[in-house]
Parts: structure tokens; sequence; C-alpha cells
């Protein structure tokens, strides 16, 4: 009599972008040939890039997100919502927080970047509110001729420097010749 010969199993850890990638190029490669087991912490997998447009209104949070299990079980993949502990690379196995060790054949570990702020001062969602860089248009009077008449009006100057006061669009001149925004020295203009 001869021994049945298991499937080989390969473990895919985590079900962002890479994670569910993995796993569905896995299956589509393997075939039958292998069991695809997918563990994650979340029993969802949320569309990154769109969630800039939940806070405006304009997309719901069940718009960029759906339910993992159903996703895998259509494809014949196993999906276990649980948290990796620990992998033991010489036992084949994978210790999960709540349920029994996993063994595999073969892991994929697709967690995705674990960011650690702590290494950069006063970085990441903790940190403490600043102002940001941006350009701003700083107005200081000079005075110039024009011909013969005389007038004050704001010499433009761009600067990249920390402001407190939020950036404001430059004031008219006092001169009856073009506004002074067409003396800003931009690429728009060819002025330097």
């Amino acid at each position: 009599m001869g021994a049945v010969m298991q499937r080989p199993r390969v473990v895919v850890i985590g079900s962002s972008f890479a994670g569910l990638t993995g796993a569905l190029e896995l299956r589509r490669r393997m075939g039958d040939d292998a069991d695809v087991v997918v563990v994650d912490r979340r029993d969802h997998f949320t569309f990154i890039p769109s969630l800039v447009w939940v806070p405006f209104g304009t997309r719901a949070a069940e718009d960029v997100t759906f339910p993992l299990a159903p996703t895998y079980a259509d494809r014949g993949i196993s999906f276990v919502q649980d948290v990796v502990r620990r992998i033991d690379l010489a036992g084949g196995r994978i210790e999960l927080a709540a349920g029994e060790p996993l063994p595999y054949d073969s892991p994929l570990v697709a967690t995705g970047p674990h960011l650690d702020f702590a290494r950069v001062p006063e970085s990441g969602p903790t940190a403490p509110a600043r102002p940001s860089r941006s350009a701003t248009w700083s107005t200081p009077f000079v005075p110039r001729t024009s011909g013969s008449d005389s007038c004050t009006r704001p010499a433009p100057s761009w600067s990249a420097r920390r402001r407190a006061a939020p950036a404001s669009a430059p004031p008219t001149s006092s001169c009856s010749t073009s506004p002074i925004a067409s003396e800003r020295p931009d690429s728009q203009n060819g002025s330097r």
C-alpha cells in the first residue's frame, strides 16, 4: 500500500495589496496542486489609495473595502482571521494568537511595513501639529519710479519658510501700471 501524498501548503501572512495579490497569483499558478491559506488580523481589504475620498464625502468607507473570506473562498483559498505571533522555521508552523499552530511547507510573508515612528522624534500619527511648509507671498513695500510718476508697490518675493499665518495673494499695486502679480518670478512670465 502506497503512502497518500498530501498537497503542499503555502501560508500567506498578511492580506493587503501584497498578500491578496500573492494569494490569488499562487492559486492561479498552482491550481489544485497546493493548498493556499491566508492569515490576517483584519477581516476586510481596504483600498488605501481611495481613503482620501472618504473625509470629503465622495466615497463611503464601504466603497473602499470588501470582506476577505468570501473573496478567498470563491477561489478555493482558505482564510484564517487571527494574529500571527511567531513563525517557527524549524518546526514549519505558524503560531497564532487565538488558534492552533498552522503547519506550512512554504510561507509568504506579506505583512507590509511596520513604521518605527519612535526612531524619528516628533513624527508619526501622534506628532504635534506644526505649520506646513508651503510657498507664501511676502509683500514688503518698496518705493519705485515709473516714468515721471512715483508710486509705492509691493516688491514680489517668494519664500518657502514656515509661516504661522496662511498664505495670501499679493495686494495689488497702488500704481496705475500692471498688477504686481505680473512681476512675480515664476516660469509663466519668464522673469527672474
